[in-house]
């Protein structure tokens, strides 16, 4: 059975770790699609991705494929399990399955203080977390994001196995 190589796992997670973060960027800058808090916060795994995968890519070697890129890799596997469960949590927003934060869902907290009332009316403009600004085929941007940090964490975590597969003697 033919199977995806280590290394070329690597850079298959760099790539669309790296593609997903500028596709965010550039629907935020260059198509006006203001991010929500949860987009924002949902956007951090693949802050910390890119260097992670670009450091598996850097430290794998197809004939020795040893410790530190298979350490990298489970560190990613986390990283983008987060991203998963991130991305999940904003759906179950988007489809009030569960309440979101307060700051972003539409939700208004009465101001106890003047303090309080001069800073909401000051705010900038909230973008709600419980509405999607934009699907493609029907799925929204954080359906997406949760479907893409999935496939990551299999991606990432397929060399992990195969290593500890080896390890033990089993085939």
């Amino acid at each position: 059975m033919t199977h995806i190589s280590s290394r070329l796992i690597t850079w298959l997670l760099f790539l669309g770790c790296t593609a997903t973060i500028l596709a965010a960027l550039a629907f935020q800058y260059l198509g006006g699609l203001k991010p929500c808090e949860l987009c924002l916060l949902e956007r951090l795994p693949y802050y910390a991705g890119v260097p992670l995968t670009l450091a598996a890519v850097f430290t794998a070697r197809e004939a020795n494929f040893g410790h530190l890129p298979i350490i990298i890799l489970a560190l990613c596997a986390l990283v983008f399990l987060t991203g998963t469960g991130l991305g999940l949590y904003h759906v179950g927003v988007e489809q009030r399955w569960w309440v979101g934060p307060a700051a972003c869902t539409g939700t208004f907290i009465m101001p106890t203080n003047a303090a309080d009332l001069q800073s909401a009316l000051s705010g900038a403009r909230v973008v709600r977390c419980d509405v999607p600004a934009w699907t493609f085929l029907g799925i929204s941007m954080a359906a997406w994001n949760m479907l893409i940090s999935a496939v990551l964490t299999l991606l990432a975590a397929v060399p992990v196995r195969r290593f500890l597969r080896d390890a033990r003697g089993e085939e």
